[in-house]
């Protein structure tokens, strides 16, 4: 276990948390030419672990993040297998927080694997509270000829991206740049957007399934050739746009 109440430093390109636990309030860095393989274990409490810019966070199994921890990734993460589980512990208690995965303007979260990012209901009243994704920089499926899946809340400030496989997003706030190159970004729940594109290129596809709903109240624009609604409505007090070139298969 190592335990930060204030700052540490974790450099190199040695490091490894295998099974073990970083938990306290305080950031522990991960600094520019560094590089951090997570196969196991846990980060914990309210603190924050930062993949700083030029840093490198490798995760190649089953991990997670508990009791309001958030992963900061200004650098790249790079995540090739298992499970991320944002609420691993039943801490007992209602409104206990779960896992907080953030990607900074400018930082990247490869996704190259058929996994899931999820927050299951723990015991009496934990059901993670908080636990999210929020992406400010570049959250992108590279690999997998699967579905990766996030059933927690995704918040979208930067771009989000499928080159592989499908991207499964739950409950999706897209207010920036959602778009499917190669692959299909699949739309199965509540989705919302404020000034916000879903778009295609390639054979890319952006499909809102049955049960899949996007509500837009201000404006939103949805574009490319391979933009689907094959069950769930499209909703709101706002305008959404198929711009020139566009075209929606309904």
């Amino acid at each position: 276990t190592l335990t930060v109440n204030t700052n540490a430093s974790v450099g190199g390109t040695g490091a490894r948390l295998s099974g073990g636990t970083f938990t306290g309030t305080g950031t522990i860095t991960m600094p520019s030419g560094s590089a951090l393989t997570w196969s196991a274990g846990q980060m914990l409490s309210t603190g924050t672990t930062t993949i700083a810019s030029g840093g490198a966070l490798a995760i190649t199994g089953s991990v997670g993040l508990d009791a309001g921890r958030t992963l900061l990734t200004q650098g790249t993460t790079t995540w090739t297998g298992g499970a991320i589980d944002l609420n691993p512990n039943d801490n007992g208690s209602v409104g206990t927080p779960g896992g907080i995965l953030s990607i900074a303007a400018g930082g990247l979260l490869d996704v190259q694997t058929d996994g899931t990012v999820s927050a299951p209901f723990r015991g009496f009243g934990d059901g993670g509270t908080g636990a999210r994704v929020d992406n400010a920089g570049t959250f992108k499926k590279t690999a997998g000829a699967g579905t990766a899946t996030v059933s927690v809340p995704l918040n979208n400030t930067g771009t989000v991206e499928v080159q592989s496989g499908s991207l499964r997003l739950q409950q999706f706030t897209n207010n920036a740049t959602a778009r499917a190159s190669a692959g299909t970004l699949l739309l199965p729940g509540a989705t919302t957007s404020s000034n916000g594109t879903f778009t295609t290129t390639g054979t890319g596809l952006v499909d809102f399934p049955s049960g899949g709903t996007l509500t837009v109240n201000t404006n939103a624009s949805v574009g490319g050739t391979g933009v689907r609604l094959s069950g769930g409505p499209f909703t709101g007090t706002g305008t959404i746009t198929m711009p020139s070139g566009s075209a929606l298969t309904w």
